[in-house]
């Protein structure tokens, strides 16, 4: 079984481009060695957000929800949000790789909205984007 955390990497305030990612963390030694690193880098950085999900945090999530929709003026604005294993959240992390794949990530997920995809495929789809593009060579 696996516990979800809510991750936030945000250097300044919180804006529809800032990924908020759920981390799967399971009982693996490997899984609570990454879950140690993102607790010790929260600790240490207030760029960084890391914390059990839990009904406290569900409400955090759901006023920033409400305050992006107000400042963008835009009630079907919606949190930009993906889910995936603590253990790619500390490899992007570690190989300094998560702006990278955010702004990817933010970049597919904007365009295929426009798609009229059903969300799920759209999901699918810019996570695949944004790990394909770490694949390919930088120029």
């Amino acid at each position: 079984m696996k516990t979800k955390y809510l991750f936030i990497k945000c250097s300044g305030e919180i804006s529809e481009s800032t990924l908020l990612v759920d981390a799967w963390v399971g009982t693996s030694a490997q899984d609570q060695r990454d879950h140690k690193f993102l607790m010790c880098l929260a600790q240490t950085s207030h760029d960084y957000y890391y914390h059990i999900y839990d009904l406290d945090v569900s409400r955090y999530v759901q006023r920033i929800d409400l305050s992006l929709k107000s400042v963008l003026n835009d009630s079907g604005a919606r949190l930009l949000r993906c889910s995936m294993p603590v253990r790619k959240l500390r490899r992007l992390l570690k190989n300094g790789l998560f702006d990278e794949w955010a702004r990817t990530y933010f970049l597919a997920t904007r365009g295929l909205r426009r798609m009229n995809l059903c969300e799920n495929h759209a999901y699918f789809l810019a996570v695949g984007r944004a790990d394909q593009s770490l694949a390919m060579p930088r120029t």
